[in-house]
């Protein structure tokens, strides 16, 4: 019931923005973002908890796919890309073919990027078996980033 009313009062935002406090009930919080996500066109930023890299981020990580949730994600945190003084596009576990994510996956997102005034490193990444959500927090750690973009791929769970 919480995803489908959070649902209704996205509907109109361009983006919504999720606070620490609403992460004190594991369930609340998942409810809230899975009724961003897959219910509603607005993108979600959730809150770190130092608010630092939504004012200005100084290093950004794309966890890059060349899928429409990816550039969603995307186009809706330009503007705080732009702010970046880096931008790194990481592709995990690309399939590096002309039909699936290119010959060299992040490149052409990265393209549309520099022409936004971004500085853009593109980087790809083996994930050794791991969860690629876990790869892509160990890899926004190691290169110091303060903002993670991402899509919601894959298939939703719970509500």
């Amino acid at each position: 019931m919480v995803s489908v009313i959070i649902a209704q009062r996205a509907m109109f935002c361009d983006m919504v923005w999720v606070s620490d406090d609403l992460r004190t009930s594991e369930y609340f919080f998942r409810q809230v973002v899975h009724g961003i996500l897959f219910k509603s066109p607005a993108g979600v930023m959730i809150n770190g908890y130092e608010d630092a890299a939504l004012k200005a981020p100084k290093r950004a990580f794309i966890a890059w796919a060349p899928h429409l949730q990816s550039a969603r994600a995307v186009h809706q945190a330009l503007a705080l890309l732009r702010q970046a003084g880096e931008v790194i596009t990481a592709a995990i576990d690309p399939v590096m073919t002309e039909f699936r994510d290119g010959e060299d996956p992040g490149v052409d997102v990265a393209k549309w990027l520099t022409h936004h005034d971004c500085n853009v490193l593109v980087q790809q990444y083996l994930s050794g078996g791991k969860d690629i959500g876990t790869c892509i927090l160990d890899r926004s750690k190691a290169v110091g980033a303060d903002l993670i973009v991402m899509g919601a791929n894959g298939k939703p769970t719970g509500p």
